[in-house]
């Protein structure tokens, strides 16, 4: 069996978690050509902002081959309530940051290619936070797989 064949055989993983909701962008949709698909990494790290108890503050993609693709920063927009105690984020760190979190989505969405694999914890909430899609038959998500 193929990697693919392994996840995709596990009964009520696409309808249960993916895609998340039909968001209005789509991961690989804005530039880029790829020659194979790359397997990439995705992680995305929240604080507490006025309004939001999940602003992305974080967000990291690292490519197997290539290394690290992005890991910014992003600038809140509201008063940041709490820094969590599990995002690892401090205060001086998200002074510090520039970008938007519509810049970072944009950033994201032009690096992953439609092909391309997503691996990551929760990949449904993290794709949440940007407002991005990707398709179900290229996640594996390690919070289903590794259930304890």
């Amino acid at each position: 069996r193929t990697l693919n064949e392994h996840i995709t055989g596990v009964k009520g993983f696409f309808h249960d978690y993916y895609p998340v909701k039909r968001l209005p962008r789509m991961c690989g949709a804005s530039s880029g050509t790829w020659q194979q698909p790359r397997v990439l990494a995705l992680d995305v790290e929240c604080v507490c902002v006025e309004g939001n108890p999940r602003y992305p503050a974080r967000v990291s993609l690292v490519c197997a081959a290539e290394g690290v693709l992005c890991d910014d920063f992003v600038r809140p927009l509201q008063p940041v309530l709490s820094l969590g105690v599990l995002s690892g984020i401090t205060a001086e760190q998200l002074a510090g940051a520039t970008l938007t979190v519509d810049e970072v989505r944009e950033r994201v969405q032009g690096l992953v290619g439609p092909d391309d694999w997503l691996v990551g914890h929760a990949l449904n909430k993290d794709l949440e936070y940007l407002q991005l899609s990707h398709k179900a038959s290229r996640i594996i998500d390690t919070s289903y797989l590794f259930r304890l």
